[in-house]
């Protein structure tokens, strides 16, 4: 009894954050991933003090053999995130930007500190989901209600992508989430049809239960059917061409699995359904359109997506060690072209690994993930009548990795969340146990708790429960006083909206320490600075903006790839004569860094007519990239150039007159009448 409450409150949490699904998807906050992870600490922590001991000993004979797989990605992420220098193993912005400030910068694999320690405590946090839900599917009877409310959420999100986007509801907007809402449709389609089977397998209880209430029989088949045929028509009507095939596939799996059992098939049965799913796979392969001259991890990316061609161009320049985890936003500045579409999601899940996390990285993931299904699927077979929670976790697992190739649903943090319950539930159900798999002398369950494996288990999971809670430390605080998003202000009105934030926003990145997007947030506070006149006095150089300089320094040094940071900094510097930079080789860090981002350009081709800048033959042919990007294809900032050419000193207006005169002379024309 001791141990009954508190796993029964471990289900009642890892059912509450199932239900919380939907809620979290439209909320989509950070904040909620330091929320969880302090939620996950407490149910960690009540599995190691409470779990009962044969349950603990079958966790942990269950957990051991992973332990080393399920490794792997922390050490590569925490392989990106060691220091090394000016080693060719650093990702070359961080040369570039070492060379720029004239400061030495510790360099790391990763372009970004932040954002994949980011990734690291998301990664964390889904292995102990992972565990939660294992410990908990010990239980037949838990197992079976966590599918049953698997199978409900995947339905009501299913239900909600047919709502918003096949009815024409209005109101949220859910672009974003799109691909996690698709993804979690076609696993419900997969749960779905275990949770059919299960209700109709004719147990012998089953059947005496059919003869007393054959309608309670017939209504538990008929709900599992009705939620597949409701996530079936999500993914009919998604315009991603993966979800069908990776949604067959799960299905495959599944059906095989209950084939080879009840037909008592043996190893050439298996064989031949073997070859006929590899058939089928390889029809649909050649049979549908696939990108061919493109990389494999975009084959079957829908052209239309506008992420294409940055991942694309990305993927071409792609290193074996990655450039870090989550850092693929934080790559679309630098290789967005104007006429690309905003965007700050890979196309797919594929090709997000390949580049964050290297190809051979990708390529080992993969196959980890069917060896993964393999084991379950051959467990499943192997299996009493609880063979289908297995079998499900091996077509998911599939299913996911199918289209991980057509979309970006697979890191969605809810998609994720289903996956790692899905995986743990499936894991925990996928071995029957005998009382000598258990070490119990004939019938008699031991109470001794010297076992060292149950103790290691406990020990492990109580450190694990300290991490979680320490990232939950780390991330909740941060999140909670960093403000809203702060664009780029461009003029001194919105300069002086932002500066209100200040507070908070610096706060925010104390707190957090080396998250480079909150201390670049505190330096786009500073902003006001750049309309400010310069004070007077000996001392007025050294002093002005030390604040600022500290803030744009700490963002730099933790993401040396921000843009917008670098053009800030080459502006003070150069307003306020602070010697220790040289504004021409910031102002080229904020070309390299964000050479399309519209926003950037006002300012940047102001800085760049400065007369000790525009000597320098390099700024000025980016600054005309620049002024052909204005005039070609961004008309709204034709104003704002017009403006910049008034102000301008005749050694400017000379440099504007020349390179407005190759690109558009009318337009140069037009503009000088309004003079």
């Amino acid at each position: 009894m001791r141990a009954v409450l508190p796993v029964t409150t471990v289900l009642t949490i890892l059912i509450s954050l199932i239900v919380a699904a939907p809620v979290l998807m439209i909320i989509g906050s950070a904040f909620w991933e330091g929320f969880i992870p302090a939620i996950a600490a407490i149910a960690i922590a009540l599995v190691a003090l409470s779990l009962s001991e044969d349950k603990a000993h079958r966790l942990a004979t269950l957990l051991k053999p992973l332990a080393a797989i399920l490794l792997i990605p922390c050490a590569w992420i925490l392989f990106q995130l060691v220091p090394v220098g000016n080693h060719w193993l650093a990702h070359p912005a961080w040369t570039s930007a070492a060379a720029a400030l004239g400061k030495p910068f510790p360099g790391a694999v990763t372009l970004d500190i932040g954002a994949t320690l980011l990734g690291l405590a998301r990664y964390v946090l889904l292995l102990a989901i992972a565990i939660m839900a294992a410990a908990v599917a010990l239980d037949r009877q838990h197992a079976k209600i966590i599918l049953h409310v698997l199978v409900a959420v995947a339905a009501v999100i299913a239900a909600g992508l047919i709502g918003f986007s096949h009815l024409g509801a209005t109101g949220l907007d859910l672009a974003v989430q799109r691909p996690q809402m698709a993804d979690i449709a076609m696993i419900g389609v997969i749960l779905s049809g275990a949770a059919a089977i299960q209700a109709y397998e004719p147990h012998d209880t089953q059947r005496r239960e059919r003869r007393s209430s054959s309608g309670r029989s017939i209504y538990a088949v008929a709900v599992p059917l009705v939620t597949a045929g409701i996530c079936l028509s999500a993914i009919i009507i998604d315009p991603d061409t993966a979800l069908l095939p990776a949604a067959a596939c799960g299905i495959g799996v599944l059906i095989s699995v209950e084939a080879i059992r009840r037909l008592r098939l043996g190893p050439w049965g298996r064989s031949g359904i073997v070859a006929a799913a590899i058939v089928a796979l390889i029809g649909f392969f050649a049979i549908n359109p696939i990108a061919k001259d493109t990389d494999p991890t975009l084959a079957l990316a829908r052209s239309s997506q506008g992420s294409v061609p940055i991942a694309e161009r990305i993927l071409a320049d792609g290193r074996w060690v990655g450039t870090g985890a989550g850092t693929f936003q934080v790559l679309v500045p630098i290789y967005r072209d104007a006429d690309d579409a905003e965007t700050r999601t890979a196309p797919t899940a594929a090709a997000k690994v390949a580049i964050e996390m290297g190809r051979p990285f990708f390529w080992t993931l993969a196959i980890l993930t069917l060896i993964g299904a393999s084991m379950l699927f051959m467990r499943a077979l192997t299996r009493g009548r609880d063979h289908l929670y297995a079998g499900a976790g091996a077509g998911c697992l599939v299913a996911i990795l199918v289209s991980s190739f057509g979309n970006v649903g697979a890191f969605g943090l809810i998609t994720s969340v289903f996956v790692s319950v899905i995986c743990g539930l499936a894991l925990a159900q996928s071995k029957g146990w005998s009382a000598l798999d258990l070490a119990i002398p004939g019938l008699k369950i031991p109470s001794d708790p010297q076992r060292p494996m149950d103790w290691r288990l406990r020990a492990g999971l109580l450190a694990f429960a300290v991490l979680l809670a320490a990232q939950a430390v780390w991330i909740i605080p941060a999140e909670y006083y960093r403000p809203r998003r702060i664009p780029f202000p461009v003029d001194p009105q919105a300069s002086r909206v932002v500066s209100h934030e200040r507070e908070h926003a610096r706060r925010a990145a104390s707190l957090a320490i080396v998250r480079g997007d909150l201390w670049a947030d505190s330096a786009l506070t500073h902003a006001d600075l750049l309309w400010k006149e310069p004070a007077t006095g000996p001392d007025a150089s050294r002093n002005a903006g030390r604040e600022s300089r500290a803030d744009i320094e700490h963002a730099l040094r933790y993401s040396p790839h921000r843009g917008d940071v670098w053009l800030i900094l080459a502006i003070m510097a150069d307003r306020y004569n602070w010697s220790e930079y040289q504004p021409g080789a910031l102002l080229k860090m904020s070309y390299f860094t964000a050479p399309s981002e519209l926003a950037l350009f006002p300012l940047r081709i102001k800085a760049s007519l400065r007369p000790e800048v525009l000597k320098d033959p390099e700024i000025r042919d980016m600054a005309k990239h620049d002024l052909r990007v204005i005039i070609t294809r961004a008309p709204a900032l034709k104003p704002a150039l017009a403006a910049t050419y008034r102000t301008s000193s005749a050694e400017a207006k000379a440099f504007l007159d020349r390179a407005i005169m190759e690109i558009d002379p009318l337009y140069l024309a037009v503009m000088r009448a309004d003079l």
